[in-house]
């Protein structure tokens, strides 16, 4: 799901991703967490898609690589 931080539709996104377990039958907890390396990085999912990352060290904007799935999977331990 992707959320427009503008109204301008060309304008910066947030991509939100949210897993819900397969079987819930009633509402289940939700976990919010901020992450600044994409949702590709949080889990080796390859239905995630691919967003484009701002590099702070270059001040310039790219695409994330498929190599980055699952790099950051610290956030899925819970």
């Amino acid at each position: 799901m992707s959320i427009d931080l503008t109204l301008n539709k060309s304008g910066p996104k947030e991509d939100l991703l949210v897993y819900i377990p397969a079987h819930a039958v009633k509402p289940v907890p939700v976990i919010l967490t901020i992450n600044f390396n994409g949702n590709q990085a949080a889990i080796d999912d390859p239905g995630i898609k691919l967003p484009v990352l701002w590099d702070r060290r270059t001040g310039k904007s790219g695409p994330a690589t498929a190599t980055s799935r699952g790099t950051d999977a610290r956030w899925n331990r819970c």
